[in-house]
């Protein structure tokens, strides 16, 4: 019994630390049609977020990463209403193309792309979002299966322990 508390409290440990990342889900619609979804994967806790990986898909093409394209600084701000920065969080699809998602000079939620902006100067006006959604995402089945496993073990161990009982003479 002694080992399963020790697994199930290195395996706590192991899924506190891992904790440290948010995954953030995305959906949204642009004026001219342009569609996108997936998961924003951020590294620090509080807003705004650092975005270190993305996944999902771009006007029906997958998402292959991030992209330094128009200077993006890949802060993610998910209370909104402004969810970007000007510099906004940019990447690439597997049709050759980098997206950028931005709050534009003008203070909308808007998407640029290489092919209408080569230089992602926010010149012409970038897309602006008609439809937007983001949200934190539910932890996975696994995550909450291994919670439940944790705590039960480590509440069988105090109960055990509690269960001993010392003579005295």
């Amino acid at each position: 019994m002694k080992r399963a508390f020790l697994v199930a409290t290195s395996t706590l440990a192991l899924t506190c630390t891992a904790a440290e990342a948010r995954v953030f889900n995305f959906s949204f619609t642009s004026a001219a049609g342009t569609v996108g979804a997936g998961a924003f994967t951020t590294g620090a806790v509080g807003a705004p977020f650092t975005v270190t990986a993305i996944s999902g898909t771009i006007a029906g093409f997958a998402i292959t990463g991030l992209s330094p394209y128009a200077f993006a600084d890949q802060l993610l701000f998910p209370a909104g209403p402004n969810f970007f920065t000007l510099a906004g969080i940019s990447f690439s699809g597997s049709n050759g193309v980098n997206y950028n998602l931005t709050n534009n000079p003008t203070g909308v939620n808007s998407i640029a792309n290489s092919l209408s902006d080569p230089e992602g100067d926010g010149v012409p006006l970038p897309d602006p979002l008609t439809q937007i959604s983001i949200r934190a995402a539910v932890p996975e089945p696994a995550a909450w299966a291994m919670m439940i496993c944790g705590f039960g073990l480590v509440g069988a161990s105090l109960r055990r322990r509690a269960r001993v009982s010392v003579a005295f003479s």
